[in-house]
């Protein structure tokens, strides 16, 4: 019930991609947000083209019309993502275990 009046999204980590922050297998709690209140540093989630949920960290943060363009990274990953995302909402990480 709290889910749904507070608009969270529970996300269980399926890669070790943001370790050690958030490892394979751990809960994310994630709150629906307007782009714009993203920054970088933040953890975000949102889909890729192919449509699988990709929690990583905001590496850079660019307004692009009427929406926001984010280059995000895993933790883990040497090298940011290699696509771009263009979004209007977005998925806030608030906490973890």
């Amino acid at each position: 019930m709290a889910v749904a009046i507070f608009d969270l999204t529970p996300i269980v980590v399926s890669s070790d991609s943001m370790a050690p922050a958030i490892n394979r297998g751990d809960l994310a709690i994630a709150r629906a947000s307007s782009a714009g209140d993203a920054s970088t540093g933040d953890i975000i989630s949102v889909k890729n083209r192919a449509g699988i949920r990709i929690t990583h960290r905001v590496e850079t943060v660019d307004p692009y019309g009427s929406s926001i363009q984010f280059t995000l990274k895993g933790d883990a990953n040497e090298v940011p993502d290699s696509q771009v995302h263009n979004e209007t909402s977005i998925d806030k990480v608030i906490w973890t275990c």
